[in-house]
């Protein structure tokens, strides 16, 4: 047996990994360990071994041999990625700072939002770095439990694509063609747009989701199903809750009886055309944010409205660059 059986594992606990770690990962891969099993033997977090592997492999198809881990081209690769950091890495001398951005970035922030949360929440950690300069820790791999990777904007998801419902046009309500300029330029308050998240196919529950415009607060309320009844109900609550200019929506069934809807919230409601998402733009990436939690083809009715509630709670509050970093409570404090 090889005197490599019974390695010391009391190593150093440093943020990187040394040539001797990564000859023990080389050794332990090739008698049948997993990552799990080496991070414990080396002291090590899972995902920072994860990671040493997927850097270090080496593709050997060619050969007609599987992948395999090399330590030397590990070694060789973290030796140039350091040797491009620059002087004096800002995150360096500041693991909390460090374990705040990671923490936050796996919740879902972007880069971007993650150090605007820290800063509108006055979170000191005597250490500021700028987005780019995120950026080009992840993609450097400084992080030792996060990459690029890890960024949701990044993930590009696969699946099979809904057939798309047939488009039902109003024609004795208003075009967004006839909605007011104003509402366009998003200064003024309190123009909202509208849709439906529907959930898995055969059952009945779905999401009611509004977004303002100018601040891009936005509102879900959990209905039975999509009948119009159902929305001019959940409608008639949010009107004791909040202001409404003008609501544009698209030509679903659901939506389509204007005349309730401008009797109970007494604002005007607009249609957007048939198969123009892109006129509801606000509404669209609101209810693309909402799907990070709760994902296409899910049962919404394991949803409670709690939960949702929940989620709104966390959307609202996270920072916008459209708003200049605030999120959409901070910006209607100071409207």
């Amino acid at each position: 047996m090889s005197h490599h059986k019974d390695f010391n594992t009391k190593t150093r606990k440093s943020k990187h990994l040394n040539f001797e770690e990564r000859q023990i990962i080389e050794y332990e891969l090739k008698n049948g360990l997993e990552a799990p099993e080496i991070a414990e033997k080396l002291g090590k977090h899972r995902t920072t071994i994860e990671r040493e592997i997927r850097l270090g492999m080496v593709d050997l198809s060619y050969y007609g041999n599987k992948n395999e881990y090399s330590a030397v081209v590990a070694q060789e690769k973290r030796d140039f990625r350091s040797s491009g950091k620059g002087a004096g890495l800002k995150i360096d001398k500041n693991i909390e700072f460090a374990n705040r951005i990671e923490s936050l970035i796996l919740s879902g922030y972007s880069p971007y939002a993650a150090l605007q949360f820290m800063r509108n929440n006055k979170e000191n950690y005597g250490v500021d770095i700028c987005e780019k300069t995120l950026y080009n820790y992840l993609d450097k791999d400084i992080f030792q439990n996060i990459t690029n990777k890890d960024l949701l904007q990044k993930t590009k998801r696969k699946g099979k694509y809904r057939k798309v419902r047939k488009a039902h046009t109003n024609t004795k309500g208003k075009s967004i063609s006839e909605r007011p300029k104003e509402v366009e330029k998003r200064e003024e308050a309190w123009h909202w747009e509208i849709d439906l998240v529907v959930g898995k196919q055969g059952t009945k529950p779905v999401f009611l989701t509004l977004v303002e415009r100018s601040k891009r607060l936005q509102l879900a309320i959990k209905l039975p199903n999509k009948k119009q009844e159902s929305v001019i109900k959940a409608l008639k609550r949010l009107r004791k809750i909040y202001k409404f200019r003008t609501i544009t929506a698209d030509n679903g069934p659901e939506f389509l009886d204007y005349e309730s809807i401008e009797k109970w919230l007494e604002c005007k409601v607009y249609y957007a055309h048939p198969y123009s998402s892109w006129e509801r733009g606000s509404n669209e990436v609101g209810n693309k944010f909402l799907r990070r939690f709760f994902p296409k083809g899910m049962d919404l009715s394991r949803v409670t409205q709690k939960m949702l509630d929940e989620k709104i709670e966390y959307i609202n509050n996270y920072p916008r660059k459209s708003l200049d970093g605030l999120s959409a409570n901070m910006a209607l404090k100071v409207a």
